[in-house]
């Protein structure tokens, strides 16, 4: 268990598997574990039939090309199991269909996509797959990276039972024994810089599977360093990926820092071109989160000038915000001191005021509305008519917290357009969300139009509640498991300490919070008129 940074049931899992013995179970397995199983069962099956068509068969030389291209050697294609999804809507469909897998077990496992009127088709065809691994080193999903031209560039298998992305490292079944010795993370962003960078030695790196990095994977990386060098691309959507991932490290409390390659390069890129070495002296060359986040703001900034440096010293002041250790906010405080050459008195009078007015701001009672709320309904309303948002809901936002899985969908899809750079219209949502459930409600949300004044403060307003809600749905939880203990010397720690966490978190401001909708939505010029709906005098 303290090896594998697991529990003790997973801890048996692994032992009997490595021992070709079945576990003998005293009650039946439950019908969602049944379920999970098929499941992997279902991905093996699919990575043994990509990985066959890449290496044995003319339909994969496309993906072999590009991989061979790349750099990559038959011996790590082996070992990873890297693949190739054909071209066309039904190959891999009719090989599942022969070996006795059901298109209901291929669709719950995201290996085919549902038509709208009626049957299935494959997910991934013209793609090099790259198979994804929970700790345990069971598949549970998949990448696919387009050859050629399209879009988007990767594509990822669909949440499901088994593969939740803002969970899951790619390769952290593989770097958990180097991490654990070097007591060290490096993490880049894709899959062929966690390659390559296995490849030159430096197994301790994994990477983000085309998401933010969460205070999940955070607190995954925990178990195994006390350290992690983030190794993000050098252009702008690396910057933000950067620093949104800083608030996640900041949160969790595991000390991070920021590496910086020579002439824009991404990992794979450095490694190949400039080599072990180089590669190697730009990770002991990495900086502190305090120092990265003050020199990305701009140059005048980062010299501490003028008005320039208040908006340095407010960029670095939001990270320390999220440190929940007055001890380490301390040291940080002094570290933005000491890197704008300001005095400490002036630095932390600034970071009080600042908290101050978050403390005002959730605590102030605000005037309950006349209708029913629909936090989720609102929040994806908000971000298809005021695209600026996006990035702050990108940030602050865990898909864990959206109930429903038509909101889900919705916002999902939302966030994907934001993330291929594509403009966030009504078109671009219904191309992107799927089940009927979920257009209906895109319909519904296409219905109103959002003025732009207070739309950002609306938005944050609105990912607060789902926040707030999560911790007090999860500190429920965890109360009833420490209740349930026989003792409370049996607690363990964690449970104890993510207690602790989500309680602060539920309790922040108001225990009651009611939204303020900055205008009423005006129906969308391009959507037919709706009467209004009936209020009521409810709360949310």
């Amino acid at each position: 268990m303290k090896y594998e940074g697991v529990t003790f049931p997973e801890a048996l899992r692994i032992l009997a598997q490595r021992s070709g013995i079945t576990l003998e179970r005293s009650q039946p397995l439950p019908e969602a574990d049944k379920d999970k199983s098929s499941i992997f069962a279902v991905n093996n099956w699919a990575t043994e039939f990509y990985h066959k068509c890449l290496v044995a068969s003319s339909a994969g030389k496309a993906g072999l090309d590009y991989l061979t291209g790349r750099q990559i050697n038959r011996e790590t294609i082996d070992r990873l199991k890297l693949g190739y999804a054909p071209e066309g809507w039904d190959t891999l469909l009719k090989e599942a269909r022969r070996s006795g897998f059901r298109d209901a077990l291929l669709l719950e496992a995201g290996l085919v996509i549902e038509k709208e009127g009626g049957g299935v088709y494959d997910r991934f065809r013209g793609r090099v797959m790259f198979p994804i691994q929970d700790p345990q080193a069971r598949v549970v999903g998949f990448g696919g990276r387009v050859i050629g031209e399209g879009e988007p560039k990767y594509l990822n298998s669909p949440e499901t039972r088994v593969y939740q992305k803002g969970k899951l490292l790619y390769l952290a079944e593989r770097a958990k024994l180097a991490m654990r010795e070097t007591r060290r993370a490096v993490v880049v962003e894709g899959y062929m810089d966690a390659i390559v960078a296995h490849e030159y030695g430096f197994t301790n790196a994994v990477a983000v599977l085309g998401t933010a990095l969460t205070p999940d994977h955070v607190r995954y990386l925990k178990r195994f360093v006390d350290e992690t060098l983030l190794v993000f691309d050098g252009d702008a959507a690396g910057i933000r990926s950067a620093h949104r991932s800083l608030e996640s490290f900041a949160q969790e409390e595991l000390p991070c820092r920021v590496v910086t390659l020579p002439d824009g390069l991404d990992p794979c890129d450095c490694l190949q071109q400039r080599g072990k070495e180089a590669f190697a002296k730009c990770l002991e060359a990495a900086v502190d989160d305090v120092a990265f986040r003050i020199r990305t703001v701009d140059a005048a900034a980062a010299e501490g000038a003028g008005l320039a440096g208040a908006r340095a010293v407010d960029e670095a002041l939001e990270l320390v915000a999220h440190m929940p250790n007055p001890v380490t906010r301390s040291f940080a405080l002094d570290r933005v001191a000491q890197l704008l050459d300001l005095p400490r008195a002036a630095v932390r009078e600034r970071f009080e005021a600042r908290m101050s007015r978050q403390r005002r701001a959730a605590s102030a009672e605000e005037p309950a509305p006349a209708y029913k709320r629909d936090p989720e309904a609102e929040l994806a309303q908000v971000m298809l008519n005021r695209p600026e948002v996006m990035e702050m809901v990108h940030r602050q936002l865990d898909l864990d917290m959206i109930r429903g899985a038509e909101a889900r969908e919705v916002i999902e899809a939302l966030l994907t357009v934001h993330e291929q750079g594509r403009e966030i219209t009504s078109a671009a949502l219904l191309e992107t969300v799927r089940s009927e459930p979920a257009r209906e409600l895109a319909g519904r949300i296409m219905e109103t139009e959002i003025e732009p004044d207070g739309a950002m403060e609306w938005a944050a307003q609105l990912v607060a509640t789902l926040r707030r809600r999560a911790a007090q749905e999860e500190t429920a939880a965890l109360q009833e498991d420490i209740r349930k203990a026989p003792s409370p010397a049996e607690v363990d720690d964690e449970t104890l300490r993510r207690y602790l966490e989500r309680k602060r978190l539920a309790h922040q401001g108001a225990s009651h919070l009611t939204l303020v909708r900055p205008a009423e939505a005006a129906p969308r010029r391009d959507a037919p008129a709706a009467a209004p709906p009936a209020k009521r005098d409810e709360s949310f």
